[in-house]
């Protein structure tokens, strides 16, 4: 009966050693399972993460262009600007000179038209004279 006993005692302590590595063997495989699954999510996540910086860095040249491209616009700007202010100023003293000409011009021939016409009566009064003296 002793006999008995420990090999039914035995065989529960086989039982339980073979329910428990399955069940070790199970939770090592749902383990396993998760820890795959979370390293293919890693994985993953990873790819994304270096997409991203693939086109923040692109995103970064763009800017460094249109940035370094709106400094050289600003430059470029700000010299036609001050190249427009000194082409405006000579100008602007140009046309002060030439109104002074248009003036002086205006002037002149509105003294020849008054000497012109003072010329006209007076011819116009000789003529008078000369046809006087020549009906006599």
């Amino acid at each position: 009966m002793q006999k008995r006993d420990i090999e039914m005692n035995l065989q529960s302590r086989n039982d339980e050693l073979e329910d428990a590595k399955r069940r070790y063997y199970e939770e090592n495989e749902e383990k396993n399972s998760r820890i795959n699954q979370l390293h293919q999510e890693v994985k993953n996540l990873q790819d994304k993460l270096n997409e991203s910086n693939v086109k923040a860095a692109m995103i970064e040249g763009k800017n460094h262009d249109i940035s370094g491209n709106y400094e050289r616009t600003q430059g470029q700007n700000t010299d036609n600007i001050g190249r427009l202010k000194i082409e405006f100023e000579r100008l602007s003293g140009e046309n002060v000179d030439l109104l002074g000409k248009i003036s002086r011009v205006s002037n002149e021939l509105e003294n020849a038209r008054v000497k012109m016409d003072k010329q006209k009566y007076e011819n116009n009064f000789e003529l008078q004279k000369l046809g006087r003296i020549l009906m006599i």
